[in-house]
């Protein structure tokens, strides 16, 4: 779980300073949480950490990274069944020019939360159980990946209209990064034999690239 968070930095400029420790923040009430994904909106100074707990409690701890201290942790407003009895937070992808955080729900769920009033912006809600979701360079879709349906999806961020529905097949999909121009998507697989899957998200085609072994 999370005690603690640990701010790192240092000058690009001189690599020797990189990664230097700059503070520790220790949350008010550290529960048995555990990592999922980390969302920051420079604008704004602030750093997100979306966590589940044993619990079945979905939080968001809230840091100011201009002060380096924790603002709040804050229950998201919204409830989904994930495996067990928890809410399963699986990633979170941060709109910073219009305060909105993205969080995925492997329960079936991914939510548009305001961060600026805490309520809910927009409810995309998939078929088959969403793992990762990214936000486009532009800040207008939202591309998920679905364990449950083997496929991508593509939904529009504001609305939560789908936008495109591509099929990947079956894997063991657990990393996925988009091209900067939002044109396709890349998702790793690793089924043997190991393979990347790139993904056009205007026509849904898909060219599957063999790895070395032990690549994934």
């Amino acid at each position: 779980g999370i005690a603690e968070v640990r701010v790192l930095g240092g000058d690009p400029g001189a690599p020797a300073t990189l990664n230097a420790l700059i503070a520790t923040i220790t949350p008010a009430e550290v529960k048995n949480i555990q990592r999922n994904s980390v969302a920051i909106d420079e604008a704004s100074n602030r750093l997100y950490i979306a966590t589940d707990d044993d619990a079945g409690y979905s939080d968001r701890i809230v840091i100011n990274t201009a002060t380096d201290t924790v603002l709040g942790e804050r229950i998201l407003p919204l409830t989904m069944e994930g495996e067990g009895s928890q809410d399963q937070v699986s990633c979170a992808a941060l709109i910073a020019l219009s305060n909105r955080l993205f969080v995925t729900y492997e329960g079936g769920a991914v939510v548009s939360v305001d961060t600026t009033t805490n309520a809910i912006a927009a409810v995309i809600s998939p078929t088959g159980r969403p793992g990762l979701s990214l936000l486009d360079a532009a800040g207008t879709s939202v591309v998920i990946q679905h364990t449950g349906a083997n496929g991508i999806r593509k939904h529009d961020a504001t609305t939560g209209a789908q936008q495109l529905s591509a099929p990947t097949g079956a894997g063991h999909f657990f990393s996925m990064v988009l091209h900067p121009a939002g044109t396709h998507a890349y998702v790793l697989d690793g089924t043997a034999p190991d393979k990347l899957r790139k993904v056009n998200l205007s026509s849904g085609a898909m060219t599957t690239i063999i790895l070395p072994a032990g690549m994934a």
